[in-house]
């Protein structure tokens, strides 16, 4: 049921203006030191959850003043869809619309209507400004809503007070059991680093495959227990050529080769969806043209965790593609199974502790050069062994990837219900009607004579800053 469609008993069409009012009360936080503040960073998007609050004196800039009951509305980036009402009195960021209601409407029934999906991408559509976008107050103003007797507001918000409540209670059971699954995964990864996954523990003699895949590896002192036929190898052994990609410059309309960089590799996959193109082809070389084999990692980043991370190119493209400087590019010794254990290897959590530990700062960057990546060892089981051992491993993985996308469509489905509940509760269809209710026209016709009245006996004053 749309605004314009026929509307419950008792309900009314406002714009949003007639019945909320924006409060300009502007402050210094040095006038009010131990007041409690609030910024953008304290909202949870979407829930309405006070996540936090810092103190004024903290603060530098003109800050605007609310009371306990008004609604904050945060117009950077809407789509956000940052909406709280405080319980407290204190000072927010500039950032932060504060809005007061008239009595004929509910603060919490109006937070609830401009949290729904249709007036968020109504703010969003009509937002100014490309990288920080805001809405305006004035824009928002002009907004109509369906306006239920204040009684009914009252009953609707409870309501739905309720069953958000349950919602959240879903969404933490849900979101708890994410790092769960991520640990289990890692345990995967972790036995299958130690040899645990090997379903015969006997030794296993090396076939000609073997042989051959090891032909240029030379033996080394084992670094703790391994299954029979097992090796301790270093990545320079298990690779023919190493290097860095290319500087060359790059951009999206390039006229050269695709260069594949940092977000390219992805959770164990190379990704296609977001490439650059070198602008001047004669910059490059063929000899960075990546083959399968090839294991391209992360060698440079600000943020420690990503170093390390790696994919493998496992067929070839049509068009060559290169790789940017930011990556280290191994150049892998035997065919497929032995290149998917490679990888897999990487992401273990005994690798991943050896390559967050030789990762350099620099800078606020994390560097891992080849000369420190070369040396580090990871087991090798036999090749007669790979395939089974590569195929059991990606599995067991791909179930718990199958299990974490099912957690997240159930996170899309608590959200699908929450936006049907409030569908429901603004358009009259989650609590009954009571005939006895005042309609909301009645009260607001009695609100605007009393505030014709105040007009005309009120002195009209300029706007100034708030002092304490």
């Amino acid at each position: 049921m749309g605004i314009g469609d026929s509307l419950p008993r008792g309900w009314t069409t406002v714009v949003l203006r007639e019945v909320v009012s924006l409060s300009r009360e502007r402050i210094e936080p040095s006038s009010a030191p131990d007041s409690p503040y609030l910024g953008l960073e304290h909202i949870e998007p979407h829930t309405g959850k006070i996540l936090g609050k810092a103190i004024a004196r903290d603060m530098r800039s003109v800050s605007n003043r609310f009371r306990a009951g008004d609604v904050l509305y945060g117009k950077l980036r809407p789509y956000l869809n940052k909406v709280c009402i405080p319980d407290f009195d204190g000072l927010c960021s500039a950032e932060l619309l504060v809005l007061t209601t008239v009595k004929a409407l509910n603060p919490r029934f109006l937070r609830y209507w401009i949290s729904q999906p249709e007036f968020v991408r109504f703010a969003t559509q009509n937002a100014a400004g490309i990288n920080l976008p805001r809405i305006s107050f004035g824009v928002l103003a002009e907004y109509p809503i369906a306006l239920p007797p204040i009684s009914e507001q009252h009953r609707i918000a409870e309501q739905v007070d309720g069953l958000m409540l349950r919602g959240q209670a879903a969404r933490a059971n849900i979101d708890s059991a994410i790092p769960l699954l991520e640990r289990l995964r890692q345990s995967i990864l972790a036995a299958a680093f130690r040899g645990d996954l090997t379903a015969d523990p006997r030794s296993v003699l090396s076939n000609d495959g073997e042989r051959e895949l090891l032909s240029g590896i030379r033996t080394r002192e084992l670094r703790g227990a391994l299954p029979n036929g097992w090796r301790w190898v270093t990545l320079d052994d298990l690779c023919w050529d190493a290097g860095y990609g290319t500087s060359a410059k790059c951009a999206y309309d390039g006229n050269g080769p695709a260069v594949l960089r940092i977000p390219n590799v992805h959770q164990g996959r190379l990704s296609t969806v977001d490439l650059k193109y070198v602008v001047d082809p004669a910059n490059v070389s063929d000899e960075l043209t990546i083959a399968p084999g090839d294991l391209l990692l992360v060698r440079t980043n600000g943020s420690r965790s990503l170093i390390g991370r790696a994919a493998v190119v496992r067929e070839a493209y049509d068009k060559p593609h290169l790789f940017a400087s930011y990556l280290i590019r191994l150049r892998l010794i035997g065919t497929g199974p032995s290149w998917a254990w490679v990888q897999l290897m990487m992401q273990a959590p005994q690798m991943r502790r050896v390559l967050e530990q030789k990762a350099a700062s620099s800078a606020g960057q994390f560097n891992l050069s080849l000369s420190k990546l070369l040396p580090i060892r990871l087991p090798l089981p036999p090749s007669g062994e790979l395939p089974r051992l590569v195929a059991k491993l990606e599995s067991m993985l791909a179930v718990t990837s199958s299990v974490g996308h099912a957690i997240h469509g159930q996170l899309g489905s608590v959200s699908e219900v929450e936006d049907a509940i409030l569908s429901k509760a603004l358009h009259g269809e989650l609590v009954p009607q009571d005939p006895n209710d005042e309609p909301a026209s009645v009260l607001l016709e009695r609100i605007r004579t009393e505030r014709a009245g105040e007009g005309a006996s009120r002195p009209r004053r300029g706007r100034r800053l708030a002092r304490t």
